[in-house]
């Protein structure tokens, strides 16, 4: 990403206005942080969680391993692929599905196929931990916000795991598609 640098007499008078109530911005290449406001503040991370849903997906599967899609994960809200219990689907095609289309099926499969969902999400704050996101705790693979708000994260931890992501080449190349078809 370039950054806009200004030389001369005339300055930029007001920046834009940023209503959320925690940001960090930087410079991925070069892990310049260029703005943070409440950066440490600790939020829920809603989708975001999906990142470290792929990563540990990785450390179980390979891509072209197949695993049955279950009844459970197919009655979630929000985005879905609409499978069919039983279905059998790739772990690359659950993977596009889970970081392009933020499906909360694909999420819930890939937390169940290899061990129990309580297990994946102990190996996703495990993960956190080892990335050193020490303000950060997942409850589940999917984003859903907890009653007593015990999943949460901030502005820096997500950066973390954003560098994890994009130094990744399976999750990299798939976060820069718009797109993926199979069938």
């Amino acid at each position: 990403t370039k950054v806009p640098h200004r030389v001369g007499k005339k300055s930029f008078s007001n920046p834009p206005y940023i209503s959320a109530k925690s940001v960090l911005i930087a410079d991925i290449n070069t892990r310049r942080i260029l703005y943070k406001k409440n950066s440490s503040l600790v939020l829920a991370p809603a989708s975001t969680t999906k990142l470290m849903t792929g990563l540990v997906s990785l450390d179980l599967f390979s891509l072209d391993q197949r695993v049955s899609s279950m009844e459970k994960c197919l009655s979630l809200e929000g985005h879905k692929l609409h499978l069919h219990s039983g279905e059998k689907i790739s772990i690359q095609d659950l993977l596009h599905a889970l970081l392009i289309s933020s499906s909360n099926d694909a999420a819930c499969i890939l937390a169940n196929a290899a061990t129990t969902e309580e297990e994946f999400v102990w190996l996703m704050n495990q993960k956190a931990s080892e990335l050193g996101m020490h303000h950060t705790n997942f409850t589940n693979p999917i984003g859903f916000d907890s009653r007593e708000f015990s999943h949460y994260s901030t502005a820096e931890d997500l950066y973390i795991l954003s560098l994890a992501t994009k130094f990744n080449p399976t999750l990299s190349e798939i976060c820069g598609k718009v797109e993926y078809s199979f069938y």
